[in-house]
């Protein structure tokens, strides 16, 4: 058997090795149970992270749905007006944060509805379900019947401006009462000569029988005031052209697709030669840039604007070349 020496002492080979390798497996034993707690101690401390986490989003969410159906239960307790009975037998409404009557209902069975701010009156149906409507002043401007005819009133004199008739016609009046158009149930448009209308509007139609485009007359000279366009539809406003009392050009306005936003606008001047452009963004209502032109329509000038269409971003000058002379 062979032998070794170490530290002036001599060990037999093979029980030394035997020795070693049994404290190396003890080490490893040991080594390997450490890790293995480590990971399970890691790994509860991780779903202990998460169960906590998950537990406090619950909690939140709770809380704000609690929250939220409080408020709920507060605004609806607001909205709900409290009941008055009256000696003559009406029924009044009135608002629990402002005090306003609201809501009234009589003997007859009328309802009568008021605006919750000022008080004014909004709305009233009686019991045969004719409804009238009134505005922001309490001017009645409409009617509603129960078999679907209506009638619209100027809210200043209280005068009939327009109608749809039970056969589904819709008439539109002037200052006199005096029909002066009508629009059946196809859509097709006829007008009428009235004394305030002594140039009536003229229509001008494609070769499909759309409408392309109205025109308006200055009732006393019977020069072109207004120009309609339409897109095909004969609904969507495309453009509408606007003259002075002497029948020239002073504006042009564009829509976009929805016949609503404006896209720009051209302004002329007497002689009707091009002044001004302005462009608009998406809302049709703030500024998007301005362009200005000499009396030879010939680009002098661009404005831009930021988003609010108020605050001036850029500003081009121009040379009679088209060339830029100054920005800033």
């Amino acid at each position: 058997m062979k032998i070794i020496k170490f530290n002036n002492r001599q060990y037999h080979l093979i029980p030394f090795l035997i020795t070693v390798g049994i404290l190396l497996f003890c080490f490893l034993l040991i080594v390997n149970a450490a890790y293995k707690y480590h990971l399970e101690t890691e790994e509860r401390r991780v779903l202990f992270q998460k169960d906590v986490s998950e537990k406090a989003k619950d909690l939140n969410n709770q809380i704000h749905e609690e929250n939220q159906k409080l408020k709920n239960e507060n605004e609806k307790l607001k909205s709900v007006p409290y009941e008055l009975i009256r000696d003559n037998g009406d029924k009044e409404y009135y608002n629990l944060i402002t005090g306003k009557l609201v809501k009234k209902i009589d003997k007859d069975d009328t309802i009568w509805e008021y605006q919750p701010n000022n008080g004014m009156l909004l709305k009233t149906t009686d019991k045969y379900h004719k409804i009238t409507e009134y505005d922001s002043n309490g001017k009645r401007i409409k009617e509603i019947l129960r078999d679907g005819v209506w009638i619209e009133y100027n809210p200043v004199n209280e005068k009939i401006v327009k109608r749809k008739n039970i056969d589904g016609f819709i008439e539109e009046f002037d200052d006199n009462e005096e029909k002066y158009k009508e629009i059946d149930k196809d859509n097709n448009v006829k007008f009428f000569k009235t004394k305030l209308y002594q140039y009536p509007p003229k229509t001008n139609y494609r070769y499909d029988g759309t409408i392309k485009y109205i025109n308006l007359y200055y009732p006393d000279t019977g020069k072109l005031m207004k120009s309609t366009y339409y897109t095909f539809d004969s609904k969507t406003i495309d453009l509408i052209g606007e003259y002075n009392p002497e029948g020239k050009l002073i504006k042009k306005t564009f829509y976009r697709p929805d016949g609503i936003t404006i896209s720009s606008i051209k302004e002329y001047n007497p002689e009707e030669k091009l002044i001004k452009k302005t462009f608009y963004n998406l809302d049709g209502k703030t500024i998007f840039s301005i362009e200005e032109y000499n009396p030879e329509e010939k680009l002098i000038k661009r404005t831009n604007y930021y988003e609010d269409g108020k605050t001036i971003s850029s500003i081009r000058e121009f040379n009679f070349e088209g060339g830029i002379k100054k920005e800033t």
